[in-house]
């Protein structure tokens, strides 16, 4: 049996997101109200569109980056457009390396981290990744 690239593909991709949410701070992605993108445009413009960023608390942030082995982003005091900013230009990158095209988050989506019993759970409810064309 032969592993899918397309699921390879994403699972590096879950991955290497989480880990820049981590990096950056960033507990949470959801939409306002209907549903939020981030994600390129047809025009090739890479946006978010009302989306709510969430960030960890600064111990929690050090912590989770710790447990990943990844140096924090540092952030002035509390968190806003600028960490918002910080986050988006850095998961364009995360995109292009592993064509991505965009994330439509639906209503009540989560992208980002749940408490567990054992801790937290990375999870994608709601989320509908679109990848690239390839050619």
């Amino acid at each position: 049996m032969t592993a899918d690239p397309r699921t390879d593909r994403m699972s590096a991709f879950a991955q290497a997101l989480m880990t820049l949410m981590v990096g950056h701070g960033v507990a949470a992605i959801r939409p306002h109200g209907g549903g939020g993108t981030l994600g390129l445009t047809e025009s090739g413009e890479f946006v978010t569109r009302d989306l709510a960023f969430e960030f960890l608390a600064p111990a929690d942030h050090r912590a989770a980056a710790g447990a990943l082995g990844l140096v924090p982003v540092p952030g002035d005091g509390p968190r806003g457009m600028a960490d918002v900013q910080a986050f988006v230009r850095a998961a364009g990158q995360v995109y292009d390396a592993h064509g991505v095209h965009s994330l439509d988050l639906g209503p009540g989506a989560l992208l980002g981290f749940r408490p567990g019993p054992s801790g937290m759970t990375f999870v994608t409810d709601g989320v509908a990744v679109t990848l690239r064309r390839e050619g």
